[in-house]
């Protein structure tokens, strides 16, 4: 209570916004201000004034400097999916609640300027008040006032015919092949991804390194990524599933790709990694936001319906307090003994419409879960394998909550399993096997199994249940 009373105090007090309720701010346990002020320590209001402003100014920083992204999604909740990857809070907080804090943000901003009027006196004093400000409110009045600007230009015109394509980052290192191609008759990242798609293909690091990139202009050979494996970093693997989908989905393809890897079961999950991972955790994604993603697809009509829907699967089966403990006996800093000892146990899911009418859609859930006798060195040690089990478990509860499913496998091997190479020095861990049977399937949705025998031959079993 002491702290909520400390920060509506702090609202109150910052100067250039009027909020409209600071009591029904804090209704919600999951308030948007845990992502926003540190609450370990005992703030005075002015001092939690100023982490307020310090820290919604850098959300709106990063809005303003994804106007691109912004302008093309004309406002679309998807946008804040690339916010949630961009922006590093101290609490990270689902796209649905950074929209919120945006909103709130926002609302207040509009609200103050429209109580001052738009007299020449009134825009006067606005403008003299932001001159009077202290550095820290100057800083978010300057970035909200900005990112109002792009809003207002953008719900006062037309969508255009066509889709706009996204800005390219002025330290980009294009491959020749790239450099010798021409952008300015296409649209980047083409118009047959979905808002969600071109939000996570436009992170900074991932636009950086795929600028260009499509199904008709690939990277050179020796450019093209590798197959992440288990103790690589969260934006490697979506760059080489982003890098997967823009080079080998078509306008028509029958086939969607989710671009994270899905770490979670939910988002508190996500929350209580935040540290752990060094902030890493806000680019892993859940298993509810996977299959949010596939019902959006699957409900696609026409020339873009899909039929198939995957995603790779990277969950890690430790303890926080296990990785803490290790990291202070090996006197190593807790994120980089999280990314080496924590290994991420790969799998691959993928949805399937069996049949559709008026009165039933139905599916078939197929599970890739590399193990003996095809992947001896990718399947979880013994004393990790419950945890997956149970992992599966949750993930089968909400997979049948949202979809009528009929059929399901589990197990499996790709149709052509190649070694990694000699330099690698070991087999095949479970991310690396999971990313192949994902990049097969990519390349020929085909070549999954289409019957019982099939399914049987390619080490799949048959899931209780359905």
């Amino acid at each position: 209570m002491r702290t909520q009373k400390t920060l509506r105090k702090a609202l109150k007090m910052q100067e250039g916004l009027t909020f409209q309720s600071e009591v029904q701010l804090f209704k919600d346990p999951d308030d948007v201000f845990k992502a926003i002020v540190s609450l370990e320590f005992e703030l005075t209001p002015e001092e939690a004034r100023k982490n307020i402003a310090n820290r919604v100014s850098n959300v709106f920083d990063v809005c303003v400097r994804n106007e691109d992204t912004y302008r093309r999604f004309r406002g679309s909740n998807a946008f804040f999916h690339l916010i949630a990857a961009e922006w590093n809070p101290v609490h990270p907080l689902t796209p649905g609640r950074i929209e919120e804090l945006v909103s709130l943000f926002v609302g207040a901003r509009r609200r103050y300027l429209s109580q001052l009027g738009e007299s020449d006196e009134s825009v006067e004093k606005a403008n003299q008040d932001s001159v009077e400000l202290d550095q820290s409110s100057a800083k978010l009045i300057g970035f909200l006032d900005r990112f109002i600007e792009i809003e207002d230009d953008v719900g006062s015109t037309r969508p255009t015919r066509r889709t706009l394509s996204l800005a390219a980052p002025k330290d980009v290192n294009l491959s020749q092949q790239l450099a010798n191609t021409s952008l300015g008759a296409r649209v980047w990242p083409p118009a047959h991804f979905s808002n969600l798609d071109v939000a996570i293909i436009g992170e900074t690091t991932v636009r950086k390194q795929l600028f260009g990139v499509d199904f008709k202009n690939r990277l050179d050979e020796d450019d093209e990524p590798r197959y992440p494996h288990d103790g690589d970093v969260p934006l490697d693997v979506r760059n080489f599933l982003c890098w997967l989908s823009l080079t080998e989905k078509h306008p028509t393809s029958k086939c969607s790709l989710f671009l994270a890897p899905v770490a979670f079961i939910d988002h508190k999950q996500r929350q209580d990694w935040h540290i752990t991972t060094g902030h890493k955790s806000r680019f892993y994604a859940t298993t509810d936001e996977f299959l949010n993603y596939a019902h959006d697809e699957f409900d696609k009509t026409g020339p873009a319906a899909k039929t198939h829907v995957l995603a790779l699967l990277t969950p890690w089966f430790f303890e926080i307090d296990a990785v803490r403990k290790d990291a202070e006996a090996k006197d190593q800093p807790i994120p980089i003994v999280w990314q080496k000892t924590c290994f991420r146990a790969g799998m691959m899911i993928l949805l399937m419409k069996v049949k559709k009418n008026a009165q039933r859609r139905t599916y078939r859930l197929i599970l890739f879960k590399p193990g003996l006798p095809v992947y001896p060195g990718a399947a979880e040690p013994k004393e990790r394998r419950e945890k997956q089990d149970a992992w599966i478990k949750k993930l089968r509860e909400q997979v049948d909550a949202r979809f009528d499913v009929v059929e399901g496998w589990i197990g499996g091997a790709a149709v052509n399993h190649e070694k990694p190479p000699a330099s690698r020095g070991v087999s095949a861990d479970s991310v690396e096997s999971s990313s192949e049977i994902i990049m097969e399937i990519m390349k020929d949705v085909g070549s999954l199994p289409s019957s019982a025998k099939e399914f049987l031959k390619r080490h799949f079993k048959a899931m209780e249940g359905y």
